[in-house]
């Protein structure tokens, strides 16, 4: 018995007699993006990330502002997050 690893999210599995058809990780629709490009859900969970210049999904009276700091980006509430 050998270990299997996944060749497209590098999941480990426990030993076992053959590789598992199908990774659980990789056909888990809440994962983001796969290396095929199949879509995920995660994304929607985000309250301001990419969100510059829209409505604050908590407040709804301000805007989402977008900062860079050391060449990152960071998204913010400036009435929610002061």
């Amino acid at each position: 018995m050998a270990m299997s690893i996944c060749v497209t999210c590098g999941t480990q599995f426990a030993e076992r007699e053959g590789p598992p058809e199908e990774c659980p990780i990789c056909v888990d629709p809440r994962q983001y993006v796969g290396l095929s490009g199949q879509p995920g859900t995660y994304q929607e969970q985000h309250r301001v990330y990419g969100r510059e210049g829209q409505a604050c999904r908590r407040c709804r009276r301000s805007t989402v502002v977008r900062a860079r700091y050391a060449g990152r980006s960071t998204f913010f509430c400036p009435r929610c997050q002061s």
